[in-house]
């Protein structure tokens, strides 16, 4: 990624138990965290690289069950549910 606002190839991928190399750009960090995934710094040129090598030494299965319990918060009902204050809020402004 050099930008993104949303990245439904990391929600994916954590909903299926992986750990994630991710850039640390947009909603990238609020997403993931560093138990469940490698960041890196997009500006510089080894860092994907450096972070692929920095993933062997981590626990890929322990990382990948820490990325589905926090997608895992995304369900349509929690979702549902915080758009609705959102819009009573506004609605009694």
């Amino acid at each position: 990624f050099r930008r993104v606002t949303t990245s439904g190839s990391a929600v994916l991928a954590m909903s299926f138990g992986n750990a994630i190399v991710v850039p640390r750009i947009g909603c990238l960090p609020e997403l993931a965290t560093d138990e469940g995934a490698v960041f890196y710094d997009p500006g510089d040129a080894a860092g994907l690289e450096t972070s692929l090598e920095r993933s062997a030494d981590r626990d890929l299965t322990a990382m990948g069950e820490c990325n589905r319990r926090r997608v895992g918060q995304y369900d349509w009902a929690s979702i549902a549910a915080q758009t609705e204050r959102v819009y009573a809020a506004a609605a009694s402004q």
